[in-house]
């Protein structure tokens, strides 16, 4: 074809096509339009069908429906009830201010309660019983290094402030009476007389004033033969038997102590006694022979021993030492959950705004950097603690480090599975402690890893300095300044592990709930009005006060 002829004739060539395309466009669009609109028309008349079949519900179905939430919400508050029963006690003020047990968490507090409670005399006190419950264990660098405390400053202290610094007092109280219960639990002796009767008596030849008795702990068989003095001492108690190796290990005697609980018959009066037994390092199934030993302080004619106690120290004691009670601080297993305040914090946030001065935290080492005011109280205490808040319960993520004898691991747990805080445990690490007894005092902290812990978990972050995910700081230990604890010596120190637990306290509100406030009632007799801090010659005035004159 001529080129020529194509250019100067392309416009009708091109006409000449478009006019044979046009009817095929039109109906592409023609059957494309039918199509939608044939499944438009479809889907409405299924949706008449739907409604045409649907039946209407009676009044019947809608009571049944409404008895049914009923009874749910009857069985919720069941639960509710038996849980904060089982919970009863642990939220409690200190003796001081034992009349506001009564009072729900965040109600008003007056302006004396909030003074006295952070008085030197009431606050401090309260932690330093929490040492002395846990002897002979230790706190790694004091209970100040181990647990969270408020350093109370000048500013006076808030409704919140008061009952977060509570909270931590009293959920703190509550993990460390589970490392005392374990530690009684290896003290305490269970009586097996009845089943070994016979046995005693072949073994120890009783004479015809003395009582045989068999008594077991996880360490020791200890059996004896007791009667009253024979040396002129009225009726002081002696005591001679045999005391067996039945742990796994041995074990150093060097020298222990018994608290022997007594009863006599013809008086129907008891007293203690303190029986003492020495001897060299006990293998595994071997035994010491002792006789004539005096039960100290102890007197009865005819005695019956109903109860021993071994009186533990750093050699037997199973916890070693607390080295690290951490509050609100997440495991991998949550660390994905943002960690919320409860209503309280949250109005008292919204009360105080976001401009007000950032508050320092109580619990670090001067020159730390301040936190905003929106995450912390104004006496620095964190706000941001629960994994969630609920009108029935607060659950709050711990993590707790220990150095514990192997042999224990078990029990540790156990016993924060059965404590008041219906603890779950959601992660669990034990490594050897490669430090010995005789060293945990001066062994200091752990050289701090950059980054996460190898494999992506965090055990033991906590006494290693690993960073946990969440954006949480590591925790390390501080050189502990206290004495050397007691000599490894026997086998115990071999079998030392430091064990990093992590878990989620389930903190429940009282019950029945606090019943809703008529905002036109007039307020309760015993609330507290908004008056100036009183003037205290103890305590230190509130920030800004005027001076007197």
């Amino acid at each position: 074809m001529d080129k020529d002829k194509l250019k100067k004739h392309h416009f009708w060539i091109l006409l000449g096509l478009a006019l044979l395309l046009l009817p095929v466009t039109l109906g592409g669009v023609w059957m494309s339009v039918a199509q939608a609109t044939e499944e438009r028309a479809k889907k409405v008349n299924d949706e008449k069908k739907k409604l045409a079949d649907a039946r209407t519900k009676g009044q019947n179905y809608l009571d049944l429906q409404m008895a049914q939430k009923k009874a749910l919400e009857v069985r919720k508050d069941e639960v509710w009830k038996a849980s904060y029963d089982a919970q009863k006690g642990l939220i409690e003020w200190p003796p001081a201010l034992a009349h506001l047990d009564k009072l729900y968490f965040g109600d008003p507090i007056s302006d004396e309660d909030r003074n006295t409670f952070r008085k030197a005399d009431v606050y401090v006190p309260e932690y330093e019983a929490l040492a002395q419950l846990i002897r002979p264990t230790e706190m790694n660098g004091g209970y100040q290094n181990v647990l969270r405390v408020v350093k109370w400053g000048e500013r006076f202290p808030t409704d919140e402030d008061c009952w977060l610094a509570l909270e931590d007092l009293c959920v703190q109280r509550e993990m460390l009476r589970c490392v005392s219960e374990i530690n009684q639990l290896m003290s305490k002796f269970e009586n097996k007389t009845k089943e070994s009767e016979k046995e005693l008596k072949d073994r120890l030849k009783p004479g015809p004033d003395e009582s045989v008795f068999r008594f077991v702990s996880p360490y020791w068989q200890l059996d004896l033969a007791v009667s009253s003095s024979s040396e002129g001492k009225g009726n002081d108690v002696v005591a001679r038997g045999i005391l067996k190796n039945i742990s796994h290990r041995r074990l150093n005697v060097a020298r222990i102590d018994f608290l022997v609980s007594l009863f006599d018959p013809a008086t129907t009066q008891g007293r203690p006694g303190l029986l003492s037994v020495e001897s060299d390092y006990v293998s595994v199934d071997e035994e010491v022979e002792f006789k004539n030993r005096p039960i100290k302080d102890a007197r009865a004619a005819k005695p019956v021993i109903h109860a021993i106690e071994q009186k533990l120290d750093a050699r037997f004691v199973p916890v070693k030492r607390v080295e690290k009670i951490a509050l609100g601080y997440h495991s991998h297993r949550t660390a994905d959950k943002p960690l919320v305040m409860c209503a309280m914090s949250e109005e008292a946030k919204k009360k105080a705004g976001t401009d007000a001065a950032p508050a320092a935290d109580p619990t670090a080492p001067p020159g730390t950097a301040a936190a905003p005011t929106a995450d912390r109280t104004p006496s620095g205490i964190d706000r941001l603690r629960y994994i969630t808040v609920t009108k029935q319960v607060r659950r709050m993520p711990i993590g707790m480090v220990v150095v514990v004898d192997q042999a224990h691991v078990q029990d540790v747990l156990r016993a924060l599975a059965n404590s008041r805080l219906r603890f779950q445990t959601v992660q669990a690490h034990a490594a050897r402690y490669r430090g010995g007894q005789n060293a945990m005092a001066a062994a200091g902290p752990a050289p701090a890893m950059p980054g996460p812990a190898p494999g992506g978990g965090n055990a033991g972050a906590l006494l290693r300095g690993y960073p946990v995910p969440g954006g949480q700081p590591a925790m390390t230990n501080a050189p502990n300044p206290g004495p050397a604890m007691a000599s490894g010596a026997d086998d115990s120190a071999t079998n030392l592990v430091e064990m990093s637990i992590y878990g989620l306290a389930s903190i429940y509100e009282k019950y029945p709930p606090r019943p809703p406030v008529d905002p036109n009632a007039a307020p309760p007799a015993g609330t507290p009005p908004a008056a100036t801090p009183p003037t205290d010659p103890a305590a230190t005035p509130p920030a800004g006060t005027p001076k007197a004159g």
